[in-house]
């Protein structure tokens, strides 16, 4: 599938997810700071936001990388309304 939105993050952190309600980023654990940055604001284009940590803090899983999930900044988006906006197509990297 092609990616409705130009913005992509940087190849060490991957956007991934059923859009907009099961994303997050998956950062390798070499990933640096401006790759993050660069990720963030992907994401952002996309719609989404980071889950703040008081709601879910970042994972780390078994082969070493961080999964940080992401939610809609549509703060009025339904997540039982099956319609998913254009914002929200991820598509493949």
């Amino acid at each position: 599938m092609a990616c409705a939105n130009p913005v992509r993050p940087p190849a060490k952190v991957q956007l991934e997810g059923e859009p907009p309600w099961h994303c997050a980023l998956i950062a390798d654990e070499d990933a640096s700071a401006a790759d993050m940055r660069a990720a963030l604001h992907a994401a952002t284009a996309y719609g989404l936001e980071p889950v703040p940590d008081d709601e879910h803090e970042a994972e780390l899983l078994d082969d070493g990388r961080v999964r940080i999930w992401l939610r809609p900044t549509d703060a009025d988006l339904d997540p039982f309304d099956n319609t998913i906006p254009d914002t929200y197509t991820l598509g493949a990297a």
